[in-house]
């Protein structure tokens, strides 16, 4: 398998090519998008436009916006870890992901960074709703197609620490030690990486 995680091109191919995909169902040109920074996206089967044609898509992402500005991020996402390319990291690209739960009333917001073929996610510092882990297990389906591993973090003084690393360990990922070049350095938080594949 080849490890997209170790590249240094500026140019992520397998999001570009999924991008695109979802570029041609919104109103942006393939130069607009790739020219932005930020996406949002909305992660579950929303109404479709003819509900007997297949859209060709596998997975379940609607693009709501793509922006060439990026909003104030939070957390470790605004460390210079996830800086602009010149550090050799490669580009670094800022997704997130809406989910709007069976209830219709939660909605689970998953902030993301791509950077050498890698997803970064990054747990709200929120109590986790219910159904979290079914949104989890969508967002993981939909990053297969452009990334080849998830990587998840989360501050080390979260009340729910131990159920989390649980929880994580279940649906296959494996803890990353402190020295392990594809995190950023940090005492607060704590690295789970799942490889596709």
């Amino acid at each position: 398998m080849l490890d997209r995680g170790t590249t240094s091109d500026d140019d992520d191919p397998p999001l570009q090519k999924w991008l695109a995909r979802r570029g041609k169902m919104s109103a942006l040109s393939l130069a607009e998008l790739e020219s932005c920074k930020n996406y949002t996206f909305q992660l579950g089967r929303g109404p479709q436009r003819c509900s007997d044609v297949p859209s060709g898509l596998t997975n379940s992402a609607t693009l709501l916006k793509a922006e060439k500005n990026s909003p104030t991020k939070e957390g470790l996402l605004a460390s210079a870890f996830f800086a602009s390319p010149g550090d050799g990291k490669g580009k670094v690209r800022f997704l997130t992901f809406l989910h709007q739960l069976g209830d219709k009333k939660a909605v689970v917001k998953w902030d993301t960074a791509v950077t050498r073929g890698m997803l970064y996610i990054q747990l709200p510092e929120d109590p986790l709703h219910e159904c979290s882990r079914d949104s989890l297990v969508e967002l993981l389906d939909v990053a297969e197609e452009f990334s080849s591993r998830a990587i998840v973090f989360f501050s080390k003084k979260r009340n729910d620490m131990k159920q989390l690393v649980r929880t994580f360990k279940f649906i296959g990922f494996d803890i990353l030690p402190p020295s392990c070049d594809w995190i950023p350095t940090s005492q607060e938080y704590f690295f789970m990486s799942y490889e596709f594949g």
